[in-house]
């Protein structure tokens, strides 16, 4: 009669030893999930509609592993914090924008603070102009990619800050009074060494690229930095990289095209610089090392 009892409890307990162990093996799996948004415009049935509402309701379950796939146009401010592996996804005419300085909130329409691996894709992000906030900000975050995107109409189209490390590729960064800033030691990669990825075009802007506070850019591919009415980059105590074989970096048409004080520029493979008015490159206790 004990015999049955045992074998009973035996199985039991395998059954629990196996789970546990697929607990461990594939711990995120039990919170990961997959919602959308649909925002003014959008046609159909979502999960949410509002961004914001669909990362808090997901941070609650877990912090890690989720995507949110967005339509239509959000007025909101936007704020990922502390989140890992999160994919936010932009349908066709999809854009988060600016609601207005009559909505208080934080200084940029889309902020990435203390996250990694975040992939923002296909949206245009807008402010409300180069007197409003800014547009993007990523702080104290890494592998923060920025594909197919559109950041424009705000006082900096894109801000890195605090150590922060990311990417933009297929993009385009036009009409703000301050396309990007890289800095507080901050790594940025503009563009893409696939020669089959679309440019990446910094546009229009007061102000293209600023490098400054020991920070590093790379512009890669066929990254162009054009019609800029002041620099095209500002390099001041950082690092600016050109590389490499794949696709031709192009700097042209801006007032001045590459400024470099107390840093250092480094071009290697095919680049293009033209058409500037005041100067192509000009260093003030810099350095160009040209390969």
């Amino acid at each position: 009669m004990k015999k049955p009892k045992m074998l009973r409890h035996t199985t039991l307990m395998g059954t629990i030893v196996i789970w546990i162990a697929l607990v461990m093996i594939h711990p995120i799996s039990l919170h990961a999930a997959n919602v959308t948004v649909g925002c003014a415009g959008a046609t159909g049935t979502f999960d949410y509609s509002n961004i914001t509402d669909a990362l808090n309701a997901l941070h609650a379950v877990s912090p890690r592993d989720h995507q949110i796939t967005v339509s239509g146009t959000c007025s909101e401010l936007v704020t990922v914090s502390d989140f890992e592996n999160l994919r936010l996804i932009g349908t066709a005419g999809r854009a988060i924008a600016d609601p207005g300085p009559s909505v208080a909130g934080p200084g940029f329409v889309l902020s990435v603070v203390q996250s990694t691996n975040v992939l923002v894709q296909g949206f245009t992000l807008r402010g409300s102009g180069k007197n409003g906030r800014g547009v993007g900000i990523v702080c104290c975050s890494n592998e923060v990619d920025f594909q197919q995107c559109t950041f424009q109409q705000g006082n900096t189209g894109l801000f890195l800050n605090r150590f922060a490390n990311a990417s933009m590729e297929a993009s385009t960064v036009q009409n703000n009074a301050l396309a990007m800033r890289i800095s507080g030691q901050s790594v940025m990669t503009i563009g893409s060494l696939d020669p089959n990825s679309a440019s990446t075009v910094i546009q229009g802007n007061d102000t293209g690229v600023q490098v400054d506070e020991n920070a590093q850019a790379s512009l890669y591919g066929s990254t162009m930095v054009e019609n800029n009415s002041g620099v095209g980059v500002n390099v001041q105590g950082a690092r600016l990289r050109l590389c490499c074989d794949s696709g031709q970096r192009q700097v042209l048409n801006n007032l001045i095209g590459i400024v470099v004080s107390y840093g250092s520029v480094d071009m290697i493979g095919p680049a293009l610089i033209q058409g500037n008015s005041l100067a192509g490159i000009q260093l003030f206790d810099g350095s160009a090392t040209l390969r």
